[in-house]
């Protein structure tokens, strides 16, 4: 390939699938460009592979049950085809005493580890795929919901928070006036600040109309 490529440039010619497809790549930033540490990629046991005609890079990381075992690996904006059935990311959050932040994407959990967080749980599915069965697990704590700054993200804060109504102590973020379109926790960190520092209101459920 790589001779052909050099004749193709000597005289001009575009090589089938050549051009458009490299154009059409996924760029994918690498966990230094995300603000990750090696320290953290270790604690998530995260490795960075060579990308293809897809995607620039790839971040492939374990994903675990319930009860802290592995049953396969995801990678990161690669699609579900492949990725073992959703989870919360990380479980072991779960164990711990106090708040929770349920944020989108496991990057955004990255993050904010890299920040000193150690209460920032995810849904491997996306916003909008939170499960019934989970909110048990939730009992008695008291949950931020802080999805992304778009419609995905508020038709997956509502649901989320109706399944968890009840159960938990469920408050969501209110985005400041202006914040762009598909902001994120992730987002928030990198620009120097903290969860501390978002808005939250109580969720309640709409009132029924008689």
């Amino acid at each position: 390939r790589a001779v052909l490529e050099g004749v193709a440039r000597d005289f001009g010619i575009s090589l089938p699938g050549n051009g458009r497809a490299a154009a059409e790549r996924k760029h994918v930033r690498t966990l230094a460009e995300r603000g990750i540490s090696e320290r953290t990629a270790k604690a998530f046991r995260i490795r960075e592979e060579l990308g293809d005609h897809q995607v620039t890079h790839r971040i492939v990381f374990p994903v675990t049950d319930p009860h802290g075992q592995i049953i396969g690996e995801k990678t990161h904006k690669a699609g579900n085809a492949k990725a073992p059935p959703i989870q919360l990311y990380p479980w072991g959050v779960l164990k711990k005493d106090g708040l929770i932040y349920l944020v989108n994407g496991e990057p955004s959990v990255w993050r904010a580890y890299e920040a000193g967080y150690r209460n920032v749980i995810a849904c491997t599915g996306g916003e909008e795929n939170f499960k019934t069965e989970w909110a048990e697990h939730f009992r008695g704590k008291p949950v931020r919901i802080v999805y992304d700054n778009d419609e995905t993200g508020r038709k997956g804060t509502e649901r989320t928070a109706r399944l968890l109504h009840g159960k938990a102590s469920v408050e969501v973020v209110v985005w400041p006036e202006g914040t762009p379109e598909k902001f994120d926790v992730e987002d928030w960190l990198n620009a120097g600040r903290k969860l501390e520092e978002l808005t939250f209101r109580t969720w309640e459920p709409a009132p029924k109309i008689a």
